[in-house]
């Protein structure tokens, strides 16, 4: 069985720097950091779409369709 683990981690990486480049929440932030203009709220707000970029990353590139047997294995999930 061919091991799908490295494929599947670089086609999720890819989303993921690729719709953290696109952001204007992101992009703000870090012009903002450059600064030194930073409040608490805007690095939770932050925080917040980088983790549902992350989810929306894994959940495009994740599924039983393209797991073998519809199974996440130890090997694919470390």
């Amino acid at each position: 069985m061919e091991d799908i683990a490295p494929e599947l981690l670089r086609k999720i990486q890819e989303q993921f720097e690729q719709d953290i480049e696109k952001n204007s929440t992101i992009k703000k932030f870090k012009e903002l950091t450059k600064k030194g203009k930073v409040t608490y709220q805007q690095a939770s707000e932050v925080t917040q779409e980088i983790g549902r970029i992350l989810a929306k990353a894994y959940s495009d590139n994740l599924s039983s369709a393209v797991l073998p047997d519809g199974r996440m294995y130890y090997n694919i999930a470390s």
